[in-house]
């Protein structure tokens, strides 16, 4: 009995039912419940809730469900179910948990999505609520809270992270959708395989730790070349782990780039070596480390690494001791 301790004879109300074995039976249908020693008539009923959960008897949200259920309103009873969905809902779910006829569900989402009461992700043709997503977009910036006081230099998480943490029951596509949702309402933003927050604010603190702007400084020296995280501790007295952090926040807000999994350059640096690399190219058709070192005005590890990078992104392609354009020699961006 839902609500209250009993009901009394010719009263009514609202109740679940456990029984022994599944039964046929769909919302809408009547039923009688006989005891069947005595063979005596306990009670009937209509059924609200074909597929259903376990209800707390004095819960709110129970009374609320049972209410709607026998209110006689669909467009109530489908705006409520796509409310308490755990997850963006499609209208043949809706279908299956009302029996409302479909024209009539695609009409009551239209007015529920013009009224801004639930929203819809256009290619999986599924449907969430405010209170959803509202729901959603807490949990994220709350994890974003999170990462932040375990890795004070991270200002990102990445989508695979978000979705395994936060919403593992959601299809990878529709998850896909919704983050991409969220991110034209300028809730988060997406880059690649990232998810960060709408604003540069996290970023901005990052940049203005001392640690950061010492390695900044560094990068940035004459002929700075190619840096490691245990280059920088060498010189900046900066752990190794703390480094390694930083450097890969530098990465992912595009001011250096790994030429390979410990060593990195400034941007620009590494824009200048494929503009002096390609020139050279593009009158030659050749070059040696030592010509690419000369251009670069570097010394010959740096030249070396370098090319070593571009021969692995196929920019040039080695033959013996001399370098040729490669397959991806005129890809703008690597």
């Amino acid at each position: 009995v839902l609500g209250r301790d009993q009901i009394g004879k010719e009263d009514g109300g609202y109740v679940q039912l456990r029984l022994e074995e599944p039964v046929v039976a769909l919302r809408g249908d009547r039923f009688i419940i006989r005891d069947f020693s005595p063979v005596i008539t306990l009670g009937g009923g209509r059924i609200l809730f074909h597929n259903t959960k376990n209800r707390k008897r004095f819960d709110s949200g129970t009374m609320e469900a049972m209410e709607t259920g026998n209110g006689g309103n669909d467009k109530k009873l489908v705006e409520y179910i796509i409310t308490n969905s755990e997850q963006p809902i499609a209208p043949a779910a809706l279908f299956r948990e009302t029996l409302i006829d479909n024209k009539q569900i695609e009409g009551i989402l239209s007015e529920l999505i013009c009224e801004k009461k639930i929203g819809i992700l256009v290619e999986a043709g599924k449907y969430f609520s405010v209170s959803y997503y509202d729901s959603a977009t807490q949990k994220i910036e709350e994890e974003l809270k999170r990462i932040y006081r375990k890795y004070p230099y991270r200002c990102q998480i990445t989508k695979e992270e978000t979705k395994s943490r936060l919403f593992p029951e959601m299809a990878s596509r529709d998850f896909a959708e919704f983050l991409d949702y969220m991110a034209r309402e300028k809730r988060f933003r997406i880059k690649e395989n990232d998810l960060s927050e709408a604003t540069d604010t996290r970023m901005e603190e990052i940049l203005k730790s001392k640690e950061v702007q010492k390695i900044e400084a560094l990068f940035l020296e004459e002929n700075a070349g190619i840096v490691s995280a245990r280059r920088i501790e060498e010189e900046l007295k900066i752990n190794v782990l703390q480094a390694e952090e930083i450097l890969r926040f530098l990465v992912s807000i595009s001011w250096i780039v790994p030429v390979d999994e410990e060593q990195y350059i400034y941007k620009e640096s590494f824009e200048r070596a494929v503009q002096k690399i390609r020139q050279v190219l593009d009158e030659e058709g050749t070059i040696t480390a030592a010509r690419f070192r000369d251009e670069l005005q570097t010394g010959r590890k740096t030249a070396i690494v370098l090319l070593e990078y571009f021969d692995k992104v196929r920019l040039t392609q080695r033959e013996d001791n001399i370098r040729k354009p490669g397959v991806r020699y005129k890809d703008v961006y690597l």
